[in-house]
């Protein structure tokens, strides 16, 4: 998954929870790399790493 710099963060973060949970282990794919821009990726990590 690659995001550029107008996306917004909270949207990132939802995408990449939904990404990664919606299937409940019944498809063949995951997702093992995020490209995130630099320009919000620190904000995109910290809100991965302690949501709401």
């Amino acid at each position: 998954m690659a995001l550029g710099s107008s996306a917004l963060p909270g949207q990132v973060v939802d995408a990449v929870v939904q990404n990664a949970l919606r299937s409940a282990g019944q498809r063949c794919s995951a997702s093992r790399l995020l490209c995130v821009h630099e320009g919000i990726a620190d904000q995109v990590i910290e809100m991965i790493r302690k949501p709401n």
